[in-house]
Parts: C-alpha cells; sequence; structure tokens
C-alpha cells in the first residue's frame, strides 16, 4: 500500500502544489487549509506522514506539531519553512519534527525528503518489531504466530502467565497445548522450578493415583520403597495434566478434593502434604460435552477452567 500523508498549510497554492506531486507517486493524501481544523482531522484517519507549513494564522504549525507529538510521538511530521523562517525550522526538529523543506521547494527535493522519512519510519517499525522479538525469546517465549487469533491467545498467556490461577486448555491434538502450557510456566515466577507434564491417558487406571500422588512402602502389593509423587516433584513449579477429561471418575473426585484442599497424601500415608504446584490441564475434547456425557464432573471442570484456552 502506498503511504497516506496528510498535508497542512494555509496556501491553496501550496496544497495544489502538494497534490500534484503527490498524484504523481500514487500517494494517498489528505489536503487540510485550516490549522485549527487539522489535529482533528488526523486524529480521525491518522496517516503515515503529516507535513505542516510552520507559518500559519490561528495555530502555527510548531504548536500543531507538538498537538502532534503528544497524542501519536511516533507519527512521523514534515514542516515546511519559508524563506527566514530556518529558525523556526530548526526548533521544529528540536520539538521532534522528522526533517524540514524550505520554500521554495523543488518537486524532487520534496519527494525525496518524503521518501528519506517514511523510509526511516519504516526501519523504525522494523526495529521496534525486533525489539519485541528479542524481548519475546528473553523472556522464554518459543511459540510464534501472527494470526488474530494467534494474539488472541498470546493476550491470555501473557495475562495468565504472572498469576498462580488454573488454566484448562482446549483444543484439537496437534493444535500445542503443552506448548502453551510450557509457555504459562516459563514466562510465571515459577519459572526457575519444574515443570511436570502428565498424560493422564498413558498412564495405566490403577498406577495413576500412586504416580499423582505417590506412595508409602507396603501401601499395596509392589510397592517396596516410599514413592514421591509428581505433585510433590512439581513443588513450587507446575503440573500439566494433559487429557484431563479421561482420568476415571473417581480419581476425579480426589483431584477436586486435593484442589480444594490444596493438600493431599500419599496413597497408604497418613500425613498431608502442601500442594504447592500450579495446576495446568487439557484436553482433546470439548468439556462441558464430557459433563453432559457424566463422564467430567461439572465441579471440577469450574476448578479447573479459572481461565480458558482454546486453541
Amino acid at each position: 500500500m502506498n503511504a497516506h500523508i496528510a498535508i497542512i498549510d494555509d496556501d491553496p497554492l501550496i496544497l495544489e502544489l502538494c497534490q500534484d506531486f503527490l498524484e504523481s507517486q500514487d500517494y494517498t493524501h489528505t489536503l487540510i487549509n485550516d490549522s485549527m481544523e487539522a489535529f482533528e482531522i488526523i486524529k480521525g484517519n491518522v496517516p503515515d506522514l503529516v507535513i505542516t507549513d510552520i507559518e500559519m494564522p490561528n495555530k502555527s504549525g510548531l504548536e500543531l506539531l507538538e498537538e502532534i507529538k503528544a497524542e501519536f510521538p511516533n507519527l512521523p511530521v514534515l514542516v515546511l519553512s519559508g524563506r527566514g523562517t530556518i529558525q523556526t525550522a530548526v526548533q521544529a526538529i528540536q520539538l521532534g519534527a522528522d526533517d524540514y523543506v524550505s520554500k521554495p521547494f523543488h518537486p524532487q527535493q520534496f519527494l525525496l525528503r518524503i521518501k528519506t522519512v517514511l523510509h526511516k519510519q519504516e526501519l523504525t517499525v522494523e526495529n521496534e518489531d525486533l525489539k519485541k522479538q528479542l524481548e519475546v525469546h528473553k523472556a522464554g517465549k518459543s511459540i510464534i504466530g501472527n494470526s488474530r487469533l494467534m494474539q488472541k491467545v498470546f493476550n491470555v498467556i501473557e495475562r495468565a502467565a504472572p498469576t498462580d490461577a488454573n488454566v484448562l486448555i482446549c483444543g484439537e491434538s496437534g493444535t500445542g497445548k503443552e506448548m502453551v502450557a510450557r509457555e504459562l510456566h516459563n514466562l510465571s515466577k515459577r519459572s526457575k522450578n519444574p515443570f511436570i507434564p502428565v498424560d493422564c491417558v498413558a498412564i495405566p487406571t490403577h498406577l495413576i493415583e500412586s504416580e499423582l500422588f505417590g506412595h508409602e512402602k507396603g501401601s499395596f502389593t509392589g510397592a517396596i520403597d516410599r514413592k514421591i509423587g509428581l505433585f510433590e516433584t512439581a513443588k513450587n513449579g507446575s503440573i500439566f495434566l494433559d487429557e484431563i477429561t479421561e482420568l476415571d471418575i473417581d480419581l476425579q473426585s480426589k483431584l477436586l478434593r486435593v484442589l480444594q484442599e490444596r493438600k493431599f497424601r500419599r496413597v497408604g500415608g497418613n500425613d498431608y502434604i502442601d500442594l504447592n504446584a500450579r495446576i495446568i490441564s487439557a484436553t482433546n475434547r470439548d468439556p462441558e460435552q464430557a459433563v453432559q456425557e457424566n463422564t467430567f464432573r461439572l465441579d471440577l471442570f469450574y476448578r479447573l477452567n479459572v481461565i480458558p484456552v482454546d486453541l
């Protein structure tokens, strides 16, 4: 797209001349002959570049420049200065103008200054984008995406990460649920502590309670030693319960109690252990449909779905 340029000057001949120059380069343009109305017009349709005369009645170009920079600090402004106003043009540069052109000006000189300012603005925008990407990498972000939907996901992650609220990530297989969970952990205050992923489908039903909560020696056949569970291993970190809707309904009840009381016991144990891990869950099913089918507890769904993330 060609740049949109707003030109402000009380001299109709200058406006006409600028219009001819800009049309020759296919620039979109807005002509403004009243400096008092200029700022409101610019606010209503922010251009890529503002060109303003300095010497104008009612409101000078310097006053207008200050208004524009206060509201739109990154909007480039090119000032036009008549003979004898070079000092004023220098003052405009000090106030934030990007360049100035002295009247009368040659068409090629005028167009060159416009292209230079626009190119400088492009480089500035690219530089800011690179800085943001660098900050993202420094923060540990690993997910890449520019679409509107992915930006929405990023916004949720950035808001949710600093909190300890439970997060439920929903999405089909392959949409990156574990990546989002790791991102939530990496951007949180728990990032230096363990991130423990648990595939609730991969662990046999008769073993999953022991895997999650641990067990004491002799608590069942084959329990020859005390086992530290994954909730305990995730202390001060995060535990990621993938495919949470596939948990056995009885274990869902035990998990609900753990979330309510923020403590648990190892299988066969008597002592309570404080739950100091953040809970992040995920499912490739529609959890509300699972609730309707009575395979997923409604109260557990509400406990886990404090902050929803849809992929």
